[in-house]
């Protein structure tokens, strides 16, 4: 998943915390530095993504690149769940640029704004982070009578923690990639479009058959 949401927060901290040359303080702005670095790097690659396979491509030839592209990431561990949160992000900012309304209270998106979510997603990743505990506690003290659905609590434990983070810095990367003024408006409302289609993809709407008419129907529907 790194070219869809970077290194996490969590693998940057643990790295910077073990190189004991540098400071708290030090680290404090690393991490900042390598956050917004992320975010840049995601977004030129969204945006290369769908300049050359989207707009200046075939778009059916796109999206049937995309679903097999996310079938196999699927298949990875936690992919399923990543996938539904990149693809979530990626409707919800495309949306929001195409000035669509009619799905984002679906989605959780009140008024357009991802705050609800936020919230939503920080308070999921706050009792994640005391329920993973509870459950490390209970192997550690009785490693025997831990089982499949033990380490399945703790698997989704863990992706509530990392949602926050991967939501966060999706949804920023998309918002970079559909507001570069280095391209005309129009174009930015094309990869606007290529963008719905691939969140849609990513949470496994799978629509090969599409048109870029038929993406912009549906986006004025």
């Amino acid at each position: 998943f790194n070219d869809w949401c970077g290194e996490l927060t969590q693998v940057i901290t643990i790295r910077l915390e073990n190189d004991a040359s540098l400071s708290a303080e030090q680290r404090v702005k690393l991490r900042k530095e390598l956050q917004i670095r992320r975010e840049q790097v995601l977004a030129k690659k969204l945006a290369n993504l769908l300049d050359e396979r989207w707009r200046g491509g075939d778009a059916t030839e796109f999206v049937t690149e995309m679903v097999a592209l996310v079938l196999e990431l699927s298949k990875t561990n936690l992919g399923p769940q990543m996938c539904v949160s990149i693809g979530l992000m990626y409707e919800m900012v495309a949306d929001s640029a195409l000035g669509v309304k009619r799905r984002l209270a679906e989605l959780g998106f009140s008024g357009g704004s991802s705050a609800t979510r936020t919230v939503k997603a920080t308070a999921r990743a706050l009792q994640a982070a005391q329920k993973l505990k509870e459950e490390q506690d209970k192997m550690e003290k009785d490693p025997s009578d831990s089982n499949e659905g033990d380490r399945a609590k703790i698997q989704e434990h863990l992706y509530n923690i990392m949602a926050l983070d991967i939501e966060s810095t999706v949804g920023s990367a998309a918002r970079l990639c559909l507001s570069d003024t280095s391209i005309s408006r129009e174009e930015r409302q094309e990869r606007a479009k290529g963008l719905l289609k691939l969140g849609r993809i990513f949470q496994g709407k799978l629509e090969p058959n599409v048109t870029p008419l038929a993406v912009e129907a549906e986006s004025e529907a």
